[in-house]
């Protein structure tokens, strides 16, 4: 990220925070604390999802997951380090350039792949420098030191900094009773006391580049008078929308599944947990319903269906994620099916036959502007946008059988993936678009399988018997629901990533498939739709 001020910040405070960038600041070869920053939720292969802090909602298993997938070692990080340095997790990953991010109660650290090292993030410094507008209750304002306007030695800014301690003994014992101080709190920036209560010293506090220390003189909700304690900074920040933490990484991990399920000979859409509790039929209609896919932001769901029409064909609608407000999208009395959300709510691509063979379009998300991106006299089928949204990657078989290609959004630059003399299908992009998962055949069964973007390193997760199908890739990264025929019928499974751990969630007779994990965390409606 960058760290230097604006412009009309003076040249000497810039050379402060160059310094410290390339100093001390992120240097992570410090030795670990004594204590240990226990899981406190549920312990996974590679990490720890922390519920105690996921209680966005109002369920147990709900939380922020610290892993060391994707070669990130947070996991490794943060479990030797102490609770009362670092705090417990507030968020989930995020990326931002080259560097993956994540947001505890007192630091938010930021993951250096090129140095290969982790760093405290300077979110203090960052937020005024970069969103001078915000204020954050009960934090000193930023100040620039007069003393280090032309100063270039490190060694001399730093003293002049660990001079503001001087104001406080109490603090200062604490700030410097940390080895690691440099790293995990930065310099002190700036030392202040406001009357509370008649008492002039009621509250007193030091800012630093990273956190904030604050004693209390006066009776106070949830603090020991007198003592000195590290403010929750990064849990202020997370109020803010968008700032530092994207809203998208404030919410615990996707928590329903919604899917197909057959209820009296007809498919439905339902949602529930994704441990297979708390299903909750949504539609109700006499009809077909399918292939369901949430909207980015969790508050809408786009399906198929036949409600209207004559069997063997379908329109696309879009409904509110209680089931309510069911809404046609196409209107064409063609068969128009698998609706996928572009990444920012935008428009919706599917397949249809409007043109008499089964190719590739994109709508607007109210129905309108409907264009079609691929012309071929085969079948085209199957759309799914690339996470960043550049991209749509499609089964086709227009070399004979069903492969798996992929397309810029606009329908050009088409690019086949999978070269094999069986059918390849339901390709789905991995959250950060470095992989896919889809299903190819193997021994006349087919199974899930991932492969590189670019269609290279494919391997096969699943192993059972049976017809697999529409794999999907759980927010994280770290699962994958997919159905499977159990003794004849399709039911909803989940893996790890890896094909590890594969659970069945649905026990019916009739067909349970579709699934699509919630992007954002989603009540289980409380009536049926």
């Amino acid at each position: 990220m960058d760290m230097h001020m604006t412009r009309n910040r003076s040249r000497g405070w810039r050379m402060v925070v160059v310094a410290v960038v390339a100093g001390a600041l992120a240097l992570m070869a410090a030795s670990a604390t004594s204590l240990a920053l226990d899981c406190v939720g549920m312990e996974l292969d590679d990490g720890c999802l922390f519920t105690n802090t996921g209680g966005d909602t109002p369920y147990p298993d709900d939380g922020f997951a610290v892993t060391n997938a994707d070669g990130v070692p947070l996991w490794d990080f943060v479990r030797v380090r102490s609770a009362d340095a670092i705090g417990y997790p507030i968020s989930q990953r995020w990326v931002n350039g080259p560097f993956t991010f994540q947001a505890f109660q007192k630091v938010i650290l930021q993951w250096d792949p090129g140095k290969e090292r982790m760093n405290y993030y300077n979110t203090l410094d960052v937020l005024a420098n970069r969103y001078p507008e915000v204020e954050l209750p009960n934090v000193p304002d930023h100040q620039v030191l007069e003393a280090d306007q032309g100063v270039t030695e490190f060694s001399v800014i730093v003293r002049n900094h660990l001079a503001l301690l001087e104001q406080n003994p109490a603090i200062k014992e604490r700030f410097l009773a940390e080895p690691d101080w440099l790293n995990l709190y930065g310099l002190p920036i700036r030392y202040e006391e406001r009357e509370v209560n008649g008492n002039p010293q009621g509250l007193q506090m030091l800012r630093s580049q990273r956190t904030v220390f604050v004693i209390w003189n006066v009776p106070a909700p949830g603090v020991t008078e007198g003592r000195v304690n590290l403010q929750n900074v990064p849990d202020k920040v997370k109020r803010l929308s968008d700032v530092i933490i994207p809203d998208g990484a404030k919410r615990p991990i996707g928590d329903l599944l919604v899917f197909g399920s057959r209820a009296d000979g007809k498919t439905k859409i339902f949602v529930m947990r994704p441990d297979g509790s708390s299903v909750t039929q949504l539609t109700h209609a006499d009809a077909r319903d399918g292939a369901p896919r949430w909207s980015p932001d969790g508050s809408r769901i786009a399906f198929g269906s036949d409600r209207d029409r004559d069997p063997g064909q379908a329109e696309i609608y879009v409904m509110s994620a209680d089931g309510t407000d069911v809404t046609p999208l196409t209107q064409n009395n063609a068969s128009n099916w698998s609706p996928r959300w572009s990444p920012d709510g935008s428009r919706l691509v599917f397949f249809s036959n409007l043109d008499g063979d089964f190719e590739i379009f994109v709508m607007d998300a109210d129905g309108s502007n409907v264009t079609q991106l691929t012309y071929n006299g085969d079948t085209d089928a199957v759309p799914n946008w690339s996470p960043d949204g550049s991209r749509i990657v499609f089964q086709s078989n227009r070399d004979g059988d069903m492969e798996i290609y992929v397309m810029d959004a606009d329908g050009s630059n088409v690019t086949q993936l999978t070269h094999n003399d069986v059918a390849d299908l339901d390709a789905d992009w991995s959250p950060d678009g470095s992989r896919l998962a889809f299903v190819t055949e193997v021994d006349g069964d087919r199974k899930v399988h991932v492969m590189g973007a670019d269609g290279s390193e494919v391997t096969q997760l699943s192993h059972g018997s049976g017809l697999d199908g529409a794999p999907d890739w759980s927010p994280d990264g770290r699962f994958i629901a997919f159905h499977s025929e159990v003794e004849g019928s399709s039911e909803i499974f989940v893996m790890g990533a890896d094909g590890s751990n594969v659970t069945q969630l649905t026990h019916n007779e009739g067909f349970d498939g579709w699934p699509d994990w919630s992007p954002v965390t989603v009540a289980i409606p409380a009536t049926p739709g």
